[in-house]
């Protein structure tokens, strides 16, 4: 069995998964709020709707959270796989007997 071209193999979805859980970790940066401007006519309004923008975009970022969780998870798994299949080629002898 030829140990260098798995290990290059390994180490190839190793950095696939670590740069997939990079690029998921990326889309799900926090979210800001639309201000809605505040008018004399309808101040109460204007001003129950910036709260309800407010705690939709707190919520949103609570469910942005636990994701970024999970992509460094899934980052760090991927990293441990790519150290793996660096330390495998590392020992593997390179004559092919």
């Amino acid at each position: 069995m030829d140990f260098k071209k798995l290990s290059r193999f390994i180490m190839l979805v190793g950095a696939l998964i670590c740069i997939g859980g990079g690029v998921y970790y990326f889309i799900n940066h926090p979210v800001g709020y639309q201000q809605v401007p505040l008018s004399r006519q309808n101040l109460f309004g204007d001003f129950g709707r910036n709260i309800q923008a407010k705690w939709a975009a707190h919520d949103e970022n609570i469910r942005r959270k636990g994701r970024r969780e999970i992509a460094t998870g899934i980052a760090i798994v991927g990293g441990f796989i790519f150290v793996m299949g660096f330390g495998i080629n590392f020992s593997a002898r390179s004559d092919s007997r």
